[in-house]
């Protein structure tokens, strides 16, 4: 179980609580007389408990992240290829003018309030969400690019195992780093 120590309590009996003179004296300690000494109590208290390697919460501090250092990668950029389909349609469902035509394509599905054909209800959402998402991707591919080209620019940082400045690319700083800049060139922050 571990390393065990004994506390006394320190309660007083109710008789004595008020009073300052002691129930004993040396005399009767000594001479081993029972006098009206309040029995006292043991506590048991544990500490350091053994960690054992199967035990659920030492797998899971062994297991746990360990706090990875921002680096200095740019990425301006919205999308990634899984997130481009919804992240967009999501953001076009926040234009009134979106909301209003599928509003439109869903009332023409009732028969009674049908006016014209089903398709051609879907013609002038979908021609504005393709176009709008091709524009946005458009702009997402040049801001991808424009990020790849400043995270490739070189600088010089102070390498510890070789006690020298060393060439490395602005996106393999991390936060600690030691980077000389010259005159007239751009920090890399």
């Amino acid at each position: 179980m571990g390393n065990c120590t004994v506390v006394p309590t320190f309660r007083r009996t109710p008789g004595n609580s008020n009073s300052n003179t002691c129930p004993t004296t040396i005399s009767s300690i000594t001479q081993n007389t029972s006098s009206h000494l309040p029995k006292r109590e043991t506590y048991v208290v544990h500490h350091n408990l053994p960690s054992s390697p199967d035990s659920q919460l030492w797998i899971a501090i062994k297991n746990r992240r360990r706090y990875k250092h921002k680096t200095n990668r740019i990425k301006t950029t919205r999308y990634n290829l899984i997130t481009f389909l919804p992240k967009n349609l999501f953001e076009q469902f926040h234009r009134i003018a979106n909301i209003y035509f599928a509003i439109l394509i869903g009332l023409n599905w009732i028969p009674i309030i049908n006016t014209i054909s089903r398709n051609v209800t879907f013609i002038p959402l979908t021609v504005i969400l393709t176009i709008t998402a091709v524009k946005d991707l458009v702009e997402d591919l040049k801001r991808w690019r424009s990020d790849s080209k400043i995270n490739k620019q070189t600088t010089e940082a102070y390498d510890k195992a070789s006690k020298s400045f060393i060439e490395c690319k602005w996106e393999d700083l991390n936060v600690g780093h030691v980077v000389r800049v010259r005159t007239d060139q751009v920090v890399p922050a």
